[in-house]
């Protein structure tokens, strides 16, 4: 069923997202977009690819990657970690590329830890974020996703990079 509405402005004009209002029926907070398809992908796969937007979702959705699901424009909350526990207890993040997405990785890490989730990320290639990965070349996409780090991995790697872009 029907609970909201969700748009994406197609310029560079904020807010980039814009949602129907909470109402009885829709809290964001307790939704992830696309959920209503990805759920049988995520039981097969084991794994649940969550992003933050709606355009991310679509496109991986006709790229092939069906057990993606996203945010809603919003923070990832401990109500739509709990949605996911119903179908596994592995997730991917695949947040943009962006500060306030690594920020939002940062965050959402914590609370996948705090909810016991085995927890990946999926590093974008190229492009700012899904989408325009999946745009420029959807098999560099699915090389990707194949090829999640695990946190620790990722963080190693994250640290390290950080360190030698400091050394003069």
């Amino acid at each position: 069923n029907t609970v909201g509405f969700g748009g994406r402005v197609t310029g560079d004009e904020e807010p980039k997202y814009l949602n129907s209002p909470e109402t009885p029926a829709y809290h964001k907070s307790f939704v992830l977009y696309g959920l209503n398809w990805a759920k049988e992908s995520i039981k097969e796969k084991k794994v649940a690819i969550l992003m933050e937007g709606y355009m991310d979702v679509i496109m991986a959705h006709q790229a092939g990657t069906t057990n993606a699901v996203g945010t809603s424009g919003t923070a990832l909350t401990p109500e739509q970690l709990k949605l996911i526990k119903r179908y596994t207890s592995h997730v991917a993040f695949a947040f943009d590329q962006d500060s306030a997405g690594l920020e939002a990785t940062f965050r959402a890490i914590e609370l996948a830890q705090l909810a016991e989730l085995n927890i990946q990320i999926i590093a974008i290639p190229v492009g700012k974020d899904p989408d325009e990965c999946i745009k420029q070349d959807p098999a560099v996409w699915q090389k990707a996703t194949a090829s999640a780090h695990h946190i620790v991995d990722y963080f190693i790697k994250n640290l390290l990079s950080a360190s030698f872009e400091n050394i003069e």
